[in-house]
């Protein structure tokens, strides 16, 4: 009895570390994403910048 209760605590602990780690995953990907698009916009920016000035 001991033994199936330690077993399912450690269990449900798994769970939760697996289920903390896809969301921290998904928090990184999308903190990714919009760092990308932060550049992609200032590239753009510079680069309507400088071809205004030519």
């Amino acid at each position: 009895m001991e033994l199936d209760r330690s077993i399912r605590e450690i269990a449900a602990t798994l769970d939760q570390a697996e289920e903390a780690a896809r969301e921290s995953k998904c928090t990184i990907q999308d903190w990714y994403a919009e760092m990308r698009g932060r550049n992609e916009e200032r590239e753009s920016v510079m680069v309507k910048s400088l071809l205004k000035r030519q």
